[in-house]
């Protein structure tokens, strides 16, 4: 029942929450008791991290941040980045498979936008992603021989520039070694329901060279994941009556019918090299690549659909997608004594990804003809950006440290659409008499654009102690952005042939203000306030002479040629403690962000669309993470989430009013998990890991009404047991462990623009499997 499945969501979230904040006063009252047992033994193990770009132990960061180290990627089974994101507070998603994630962290959603409001690095390059739809073109690469995962929530406009309004997450690898030879072989077989066998590989061998000098570390993995969502071919009804939908499941007629279709391989390779020629100086090259392919995306269609797992979809055409992508960096350090190190960082980031989605049925819709001609739209988009960092950064450790530094980053992008539909004129009898002899034959859209960006910024952050306990810091960000595009279009939904040039520029800064107190050695507190944007940037045009209808209703004349920047402004106070005597880490925050000239895509009937600053918009809302380690050989985590981001002002090109909750956006995020490891034969340890994640519902619209447009909640239980000793490991896990289906995404694709047939990404059904994993 809907009303059970609601009460049962609103019983966990209270459970969750209360048994976290009960958890973190029981450990803080009663930690003296646990430490009088065991003075110093089972600490739980310090992180250090570099998010304010200095390497600094994680809970003496006065910032809300989540780190996740190489141990704690593996007691996850964490391959990729949803496996690990849900189990970060305020931390969520909306997917439409590898590779194709929107990031949000704290509220900050919209559809469309110049770029992103989360950034993701990786080590320290930006991996630009492709934005200005629904869901933004994220790079996902795997997680063998990550040395941590940093999660920096709120606003990092001052170190980490635009498209980090949101926040920040980066994946830091690990580094060659020139003192000691070292390899790992990880290997893993598993089981999908609905779908089949799994395997992956992940090798790496660090090589020293020359002893203190010189290093080579290689990495390379090969997974191959078997699909779960059958695709059935056959036509939709144009009614789209879901009571008139075929049976496709228990069809009396018999459907041609392909299997797994969503099956996916990803190999990859990383080649570091460290010299160090003097004790000063060290010099890091590194190439790292990826390719993966997908016959087909994790969306089924909706309606129809069943209660159970293993979904399918109804398409004429497969929709395969690729995704490829290569990252050089130059790396270089140099320390001037105890003064200053030196940084600079090059990158060279070059990525291709093509997808392809059936547009059959949409064309069907548009133009009756009852054909049915087989037509696939194809997306192209290539990547090729240059980024440049170099920064200067105090090592004295005195009253005054401090951050200097300039940015540069080169970027030109293309977006190519093919909808050339081979045989449609032929079969229907004809072409010039229905839509003229200007439009070339069987061409419903051809589309390409050039986009180039070339953006300056020059930055600076100081601290100063004001007393041993009490530190005061300041940033500061100034940018110089400019962009261009050229758009050529063509084709019957493009109303003939068009070309649209246009560029944008941008200047401005951003600012962190910020105070700590340590209240003891084990005590920090701190406030700030902090600034982010991202930059406006042009317009791609929108046809007149299919869209001036649609404008008209909206007051415009034509589409606007370019979009402002949105920013925001984040008001935050927070705790870091460590409670029994090291045993307990208990963190939170609370924060209040204002959103200003937020943008938004809007979506025309015509097909078309334009970005638009559509009114403002407030999040707030509260973080807390609990670690303990409640005995030598259990340690239990656990977090939650609250956000509640909403409309400030009416929207009204989107249908929106002040009070609306923002898409995609959902009010609670929680995790909770335990790790218990016991004596096992032969002086091996045995190990029982598990863990609960839980997302609550968002919407896709303004409208939370529609039925259509919601996400509900969901909740995912996974385990995983095994043995291990000082060089080998072996483990048997069960991920999605009550077989649950969540709803991951709702897209409104092109396939799918027919008023109530939506397609939904969904994860991976209950996969049970084995893990081997032998270090040298």
């Amino acid at each position: 029942m809907p009303g059970m499945r609601t009460s049962r969501a609103a019983d966990f979230r209270k459970t969750l929450v209360a048994t976290t904040i009960l958890a973190s006063f029981t450990l803080a009252f009663g930690g003296r008791a646990l430490a009088e047992d065991e003075q110093q033994e089972g600490l739980l193990g310090e992180i250090v991290v570099t998010a304010q770009k200095r390497s600094q132990l994680l809970q003496d960061v006065p910032m809300s941040i989540s780190a996740l180290s190489e141990q704690a990627l593996e007691r996850l089974g964490a391959a990729q980045f949803e496996d690990f994101a849900r189990t970060v507070p305020s931390l969520s998603f909306l997917s439409g498979g590898t590779g194709r994630q929107k990031l949000v962290i704290r509220g900050l959603s919209t559809q469309g936008g110049s770029a992103p409001t989360v950034s993701y690095y990786l080590d320290e390059t930006p991996l630009s992603a492709q934005s200005g739809t629904a869901r933004s073109v994220t790079v996902d690469p795997r997680l063998f021989d990550i040395d941590r995962v940093e999660v920096l929530r709120g606003p990092q406009g001052t170190l980490y520039g635009s498209s980090s309004m949101g926040g920040t997450v980066r994946l830091i690898s690990s580094k060659p070694n020139a003192n000691e030879f070292t390899a790992k072989v990880d290997g893993t077989l598993s089981t999908t329901r609905h779908g089949g066998e799994n395997y992956g590989l992940n090798a790496m061998v660090n090589l020293p060279v020359i002893e203190d000098k010189l290093a080579v570390r290689v990495v390379g993995y090969y997974h191959d994941e078997s699909g779960y969502i059958d695709r059935y071919f056959g036509d939709f009804p144009i009614d789209n009556d879901p009571e008139t939908f075929p049976d496709y499941k228990n069809q009396t007629t018999a459907f041609p019918v392909h299997k797994d279709v969503n099956d996916q391989t990803t190999r990859g390779a990383r080649l570091a090299i460290q010299f160090q020629p003097t004790e000063e100086l060290t010099i890091t090259p590194s190439v790292y690549a990826q390719r993966t392919k997908m016959s087909g995306s994790p969306t089924y269609d909706d309606p129809p659909g069943s209660d159970d797992l293993g979904q399918f979809r109804t398409r004429d055409v497969a929709e395969p997608y690729s995704d490829k992508w290569t990252l050089y960096n130059l790396t270089l350090k140099y320390e001037f004594g105890d003064w200053a190190e030196l940084t600079s960082s090059s990158s060279y980031f070059d990525r291709k990804s093509v997808q392809t989605e059936d547009v059959t049925d949409m064309l069907e819709f548009f133009i009756p003809f009852g054909i049915f001609v087989p037509a696939p739209i194809i997306e192209t988009l290539p990547i090729k950006e240059f980024t440049q960092e170099i920064r200067l950064t105090s090592t004295n450790g005195g009253r005054l440290e401090w951050i200097i530094g300039g940015y540069y980053n080169d970027n030109e992008d293309k977006w190519m659409d093919d909808m050339i539909v081979p045989g449609w004129s032929d079969a229907a009898g004809g072409w010039s008499d229905f839509f003229g002899p200007d439009i070339e034959e069987n061409n419903f859209f051809l589309g390409r654009t050039d986009r180039t960006s070339k953006q300056y910024a020059l930055f600076a952050d100081v601290t100063f102690h004001l007393t041993p306990q009490w530190a005061l810091s300041g940033g500061l960000r100034w940018f110089d952005l400019k962009s261009t595009f050229v758009r050529s279009a063509s084709g019957v939904f493009n109303g003939g042939s068009t070309l649209t040039v246009g560029d944008a520029s941008e200047t401005g800064t951003t600012f962190r203000v910020l105070t700590s107190y340590e209240a003891s050695d084990d005590i920090l507190f701190y406030a700030t306030v902090s600034k982010g944007f991202r930059p406006g940037g042009p317009n791609t045009g929108v046809p007149l002479a299919v869209c001036a209808d649609d404008l008209a209703e909206l007051g415009l004349a034509e589409g606007p040629s370019q979009f402002n920047a949105d920013s925001v402004i984040n008001y935050e106070a927070g705790a870091k403690t460590r409670l029994a005597n090291g045993r307990v880490t208990l963190n939170s925050a609370l924060y209040y962000i204002d959103w200003k000239d937020v943008q938004q895509l809007n979506f025309l009937d015509c097909g078309f669309r334009f970005t638009d600053n559509a009114g403002s918009a407030v999040s707030k809302g509260v973080e807390v993470e609990v670690n303990a380690r409640v005995t030598e050989r259990l340690q239990v985590s656990a977090g939650f989430g609250y956000n509640d981001a909403t409309l400030s002002a009416d929207a009204p090109s989107l249908d929106g009013v002040d009070g609306d909750r923002l898409q995609d956006v959902p009010k609670w995020t929680a995790s909770a998990s335990a790790d218990y490891t016991f004596p096992a034969f032969k002086g091996n340890e045995g190990f029982i890991h598990g863990n609960i994640q839980y997302a609550g519902n968002a919407i896709a619209s303004f409208d939370e009404t529609n039925p259509d447009d919601r996400r509900p909640s969901y909740t995912l239980v996974n385990v995983r047991m095994g043995l291990r000793s000082d060089d080998w490991e072996t483990a048997f896990f069960v991920n999605n462990l009550f077989d649950k289906q969540a709803n991951l995404g709702i897209t409104d694709s092109l396939g799918a623009p027919i008023p109530g047939l939506l397609r939904v990404t969904t994860n991976r059904p209950r996969t049970i499997g084995m893990n081997v994993k032998k270090t040298f």
